[in-house]
């Protein structure tokens, strides 16, 4: 039962089995090939996720700081329109009491 014999293989069965090594052989070379070529491009797209990232963040800084300048003026805005109502309101005073003022010497003189 333990006998060793040796398979004799035809001459056509050799080259069929040649044949299909040699197509195996390529067929993981494409393979290893289109492994390598997809680990490229999420090597790369990996790349350009990063630089995009980069991109936004240094947008989203910018908007804050332009956002803290908005508010500034606005706040400038709101303190200069406060004071030019102010100044109306005062100019105004002033108006009504030269009238009185005027209507006063009238009534004097």
């Amino acid at each position: 039962m333990g006998e060793n014999k040796d398979i004799v293989l035809k001459s056509d069965q050799k080259l069929i089995l040649k044949e299909n090594l040699k197509f195996y052989e390529e067929s993981l070379l494409q393979s290893y090939w289109h492994e390598f070529n997809l680990k490229g491009y999420l090597i790369e797209t990996a790349v350009k996720l990063e630089e995009n990232e980069a991109k936004i963040l240094s947008a989203v800084e910018e908007i804050e700081k332009l956002s803290k300048k908005l508010i500034k003026i606005q706040k400038e805005t709101e303190k200069k329109e406060k004071e030019k109502i102010e100044a109306n309101n005062a100019a105004e005073i002033l108006m009504e009491l030269s009238t009185s003022q005027t209507k006063v010497d009238y009534i004097y003189i």
